[in-house]
């Protein structure tokens, strides 16, 4: 079974437990290359031979792989709604993005500003520190 062009997997679906090929690079879902393997020993797509040591499972941000949805038997209204609720989706995806980076902007500035600040005031009491050492240094010297 080859997969189509374009498709991450032997069987030509997304794959709910990705694992990929160390030697080839090839994802795979991880079931039916096993099936695979113990039938032939080899990469399904190169043909070279293959161990379950080769196979690295891939994590998936997020949890789990969200599957394509079915748009064959789908009438033009039905996808122009699914392309709808999609689209709003993202909307609010990136509303809610924003809204997070304007919230880490504000933090930020925050602090930046009350880090000037603190310095600031180090900096006008190191002064302070200092000026009673040469108020005292020219006593001692026009004392003199």
């Amino acid at each position: 079974e080859m997969p189509a062009r374009g498709t991450p997997t032997v069987s030509g679906q997304v794959p709910n437990q990705p694992v990929a090929c160390t030697r080839t690079g090839v994802v795979y879902e991880k079931d039916v290359v096993m099936q695979h393997l113990e039938k032939h020993g080899t990469c399904p797509v190169t043909g070279e031979s293959l161990r379950k040591e080769d196979l690295v499972e891939l994590r998936v941000e997020g949890g789990e792989a969200i599957a394509p949805n079915e748009t064959t038997n789908m009438s033009v209204p039905e996808m122009l709604l699914q392309l709808k609720q999609q689209f709003d989706a993202s909307a609010l995806e990136k509303y809610e993005l924003r809204k997070k980076l304007m919230d880490a902007r504000k933090e930020l500035s925050h602090s930046l500003y009350r880090y000037d600040a603190a310095c600031r005031v180090i900096a006008r009491l190191m002064n302070q520190k200092d000026k009673p050492d040469v108020q005292e240094e020219d006593e001692k010297s026009n004392a003199l």
